[in-house]
């Protein structure tokens, strides 16, 4: 698993998805993937929406920029959906192709927000993706009466909040994983795993 809370460049965007697009299996493989993504993230919502917002401490660095999550495929033996968290990271939205149609859900949901009264940067959102079968969805997460994480911080201060969020993020996504492959029972025995994030 890597994690990389760093922006990724337009070429390895471009490569994740257009390498990808020549390479779909079955009909039914593509069905059967978009199932397990979408019962994927709706079992780890919760935990997938603190990843969100440690990758995203500071709601000025929002806006044109979202999460990106992959996913990859376990063993058979394990729980349904069968499915782990490959990576993590952050890209700008104007680097993802267009024909996805990923835009137009990020500024959907920023505008839903918006049409509320609401602050449209409460919005986080994150694309998750398997590559294997190339499905992906926009999943928004909206935290509305967010503190301020950098407020008052500079240099080191700063720095200092993003390595711990960082370090969250890691935590979080190996949860999730211990999780998926059986490793753990429940969230709790996850946390407090003695070996640490993986």
């Amino acid at each position: 698993m890597s994690t990389n809370t760093n922006l990724l460049s337009p070429e390895n965007v471009k490569h994740l998805y257009m390498e990808g697009a020549d390479k779909h299996e079955l009909v039914q493989n593509e069905k059967d993937g978009f199932k397990r993504v979408a019962t994927f993230t709706s079992k780890y919502g919760p935990l997938l929406g603190s990843i969100a917002q440690h990758l995203f401490p500071s709601k000025s660095n929002r806006k044109g920029t979202i999460a990106i999550l992959h996913l990859k495929d376990l063993p058979e033996h394990c729980i349904s959906p069968i499915m782990e968290i490959e990576s993590v990271g952050r890209v700008d939205i104007m680097d993802i192709l267009r024909d996805f149609g990923m835009l137009q859900s990020v500024n959907r949901e920023r505008k839903l927000v918006q049409d509320r009264g609401k602050d449209p940067n409460d919005v986080i959102c994150v694309l998750i993706s398997h590559r294997k079968t190339s499905i992906f969805m926009v999943v928004p997460f909206v935290f509305h009466d967010e503190k301020d994480s950098y407020k008052g911080s500079v240099g080191a201060a700063k720095t200092a909040i993003d390595q711990y969020c960082n370090l969250k993020v890691e935590r979080i996504v190996w949860t999730i994983n211990s999780l998926a492959r059986g490793e753990s029972n429940d969230l709790k025995s996850a946390k407090k795993c003695p070996s640490g994030p993986k």
